[in-house]
């Protein structure tokens, strides 16, 4: 288990077909990059849960959490979109989240 992949795919949202059917979503990151992934993914998903290190607070009425409630959401698709990739994958990882996928653009 040790050498699983953890990061399941690199690329665009729209191209993400391994996200189909996920029960949860968790976007990493919330500055614009986030919040054009969670526009398009409203459409079509309805647990989407927002995390950002720096924005707290809640966006249309949805909650943003910090990366210490992370451990909650184990079983959910983590879409990081944020710059700071290397750190962020770093503490999934560290966090047990087994499920990443770097969002580009």
């Amino acid at each position: 288990m040790q050498n699983e992949r953890i990061i399941k795919y690199i690329g665009n949202i729209e191209d993400d077909s391994l996200i189909d059917g996920a029960n949860m979503i968790v976007i990493c990151g919330f500055g614009e990059k986030g919040k054009r992934v969670y526009e398009y993914l409203t459409k079509e998903y309805n647990s989407i849960v927002l995390c950002d290190a720096l924005e707290v607070g809640d966006y249309q009425g949805k909650k943003i959490v910090s990366y210490s409630d992370i451990d909650r959401y184990l079983d959910a698709v983590f879409l990081v979109t944020n710059l700071d990739i290397r750190d962020t994958v770093y503490l999934l990882k560290r966090s047990g989240i087994n499920n990443i996928h770097v969002i580009t653009r």
